[in-house]
């Protein structure tokens, strides 16, 4: 196995805007949810509704 050097972490999720506070959500069993974006999900501005993903929410659960 190769070796990497792992140089930095983020995240910005629903409730956790940085990795200590998404696992302080995972430790004290919390759920956070929220609306994402529409272009994140795969679908642009306009698209044909028709071809739209199921996925609404995004988070941790």
């Amino acid at each position: 196995m190769t070796p990497i050097a792992i140089v930095g972490r983020a995240c910005v999720l629903p409730g956790a805007l940085s990795p200590e506070e998404l696992w302080t959500l995972v430790a004290e069993g919390r759920v956070a949810t929220a609306r994402g974006p529409r272009l994140a999900l795969g679908r642009a501005p306009g698209a044909d509704a028709r071809n739209e993903q199921g996925h609404r929410r995004q988070g941790h659960e």
